[in-house]
């Protein structure tokens, strides 16, 4: 009888020690299956990192384009050419930019990063509103421009190459707002009469009343001009100079001041005493020229001043409509 009991615990060993060899086998294999989901979370995780700061590497590019304004090259692209350029030193942070001029005005910049393991991360694109001086002016309705419903009195002559007046929708240049040109120009005094200033043979650009020479190319001010603002009322005490002029108040000409060039005012302009405006005029507020005082357009000098200053002007390049594509 001894031996069947013997031949049952025999029987039973077996079956515990089958049990525990599928045991550590299914843990074996649970732990392998669980090494592979760690290393491919690590992967991933590692892949979604190199993503991500190929992004910011991207981005980065984009700012720094934008930020780094108008370049002279970019009058050289014809509309549906490109311009590409590599930014960084060789690695993760080196880029690829690009930018396709749409219209006169309108591009589209693009920055892909040049190391993308793994696929790495799609390029970034910005539509860009870049100033151009001549469709801005050619862009203005008339000689002068107001806004809708503003008071105009003019007693003394507006006359010139275009219609004399003429109705806007707000004081700007395209897409330069009157807040982003006033951050770009010199600050003015409220009051003030205008003269070329020069020192040792040399024009002094820093002088706030001063606003170059015109018609005389061979002093030391003749070919400058000058890029004004002021944040409230203005009044022009006579003098001569060529000037892209901001002001967000209204505005004064009087004591036969002579003045070429493109302003932009939010409120009221008047023209007194023998006042001269020659170029391109934005009034939003309305016009008021007395009679013995004159307005008189003039394409080219307005062109030619815009463009003396585009530099400035377009110091950080505007998102067109703020669109991200």
């Amino acid at each position: 009888m001894g031996r069947p009991m013997r031949n049952g615990r025999s029987t039973e060993s077996g079956a515990v020690l089958v049990f525990a060899v599928l045991l550590a086998l299914g843990l074996l294999v649970l732990g392998h299956a669980l090494l592979v989901l760690a290393e491919s979370a690590y992967v991933t995780s590692r892949a979604h990192a190199r993503i991500v700061d190929q992004g910011a590497v991207v981005d980065e590019a984009l700012l720094n384009a934008l930020e780094a304004g108008w370049a002279p090259w970019m009058d050289s692209v014809p509309v549906g050419r490109r311009r590409t350029e590599r930014t960084g030193v060789d690695g993760a942070d080196s880029t690829e930019v690009t930018w396709r001029r749409l219209a006169t005005e309108g591009w589209l910049l693009t920055a892909r990063p040049l190391a993308r393991p793994g696929g790495g991360a799609a390029a970034g694109r910005r539509l860009v509103w870049v100033m151009d001086a001549a469709q801005r002016m050619e862009a203005l309705p008339a000689v002068v421009s107001v806004g809708a419903g503003a008071p105009t009195l003019v007693a003394g002559e507006v006359s010139g190459d275009t219609s004399a007046l003429g109705i806007v929708g707000t004081p700007a240049l395209g897409l330069l707002e009157l807040h982003a040109a006033l951050a770009q120009a010199g600050a003015l005094d409220a009051r003030g009469s205008v003269a070329p200033a020069d020192a040792f043979g040399a024009c002094d650009f820093s002088a706030m009343w001063n606003w170059g020479d015109p018609g005389q190319s061979s002093r030391p001010c003749g070919s400058f001009t000058a890029l004004r603002g002021r944040v409230g009322d203005l009044t022009i005490d006579g003098g001569q100079g060529r000037v892209v002029l901001f002001v967000d108040g209204d505005v004064t000409l009087r004591a036969g001041a002579a003045i070429e060039g493109v302003v932009v005012v939010s409120g009221h302009v008047r023209l007194v005493e023998g006042a001269l405006f020659r170029g391109r005029l934005v009034a939003f507020g309305g016009i008021e020229v007395e009679g013995g005082s004159s307005v008189v357009g003039s394409l080219g000098a307005a062109t030619a001043a815009l463009a003396a200053v585009r530099s400035s002007l377009n110091a950080r390049l505007l998102l067109h409509q703020a669109r991200r594509l």
